[in-house]
């Protein structure tokens, strides 16, 4: 802990209960601020991100391994057994009921599908790790997404952010108009 940059590192295996398999096969630090809290001026007051020095990308083609070396199988990423992972999994598939009530959890339901298809079909063609901006970029180049269909997408982009960073600004019809929008991509986009 460094109390004058106000950071926190923690090697995971030593927080991590027994029953949480994936600290001991990974070696993982768990970094942030210490004391998080709600009453802050600005959103980016605590925000650990700032601390950011870099960020590395494996990639996921196979002729970057070379010889000798190979990508770690999903087996031992994501070790059977593993009691936290269920839990994780759980929690995931109770929020995911959950967002279904209403007109917000809708978008953000909606939005996350048309996001993991767009991920998923850019990461196998590219064999990158490419964000979403990228990933709507790679499709529209390799003409899976019409012209209109990569600016709706932008659009929904900026808006999802919005959601997400500004919620408070976002109007009803908006929402609606957004979420319209995303169910129509929704039944459009991920059937080619």
């Amino acid at each position: 802990m460094n109390s004058e940059h106000d950071i926190v590192n923690i090697r995971l295996l030593s927080i991590c209960p027994p029953a949480a398999l994936r600290p001991y096969f990974q070696e993982g630090y768990l970094a942030g601020t210490t004391d998080v809290t709600t009453d802050f001026d600005s959103k980016t007051e605590l925000d650990f991100r700032n601390r950011l020095i870099a960020k590395f990308e494996i990639p996921r083609a196979r002729n970057f391994w070379g010889r000798g070396f190979n990508q770690i199988p999903e087996t031992a990423l994501y070790p059977r057994g593993d009691k936290i992972l269920d839990l994780c999994n759980n929690l995931k598939s109770q929020l995911r009921d959950e967002l279904r009530l209403g007109e917000l959890g809708e978008f953000i339901r909606v939005w996350s599908t048309l996001e993991e298809y767009l991920l998923q079909t850019a990461r196998r063609l590219t064999e990158r790790n490419v964000s979403l901006r990228e990933a709507i970029y790679v499709l529209a180049k390799k003409q899976l997404l019409t012209a209109e269909e990569t600016r709706q997408l932008e659009s929904l982009r900026s808006f999802r952010n919005a959601v997400v960073h500004k919620t408070v600004t976002i109007q009803p019809s908006a929402l609606r108009e957004y979420l319209s929008l995303a169910q129509k991509l929704e039944n459009s986009v991920p059937r080619r």
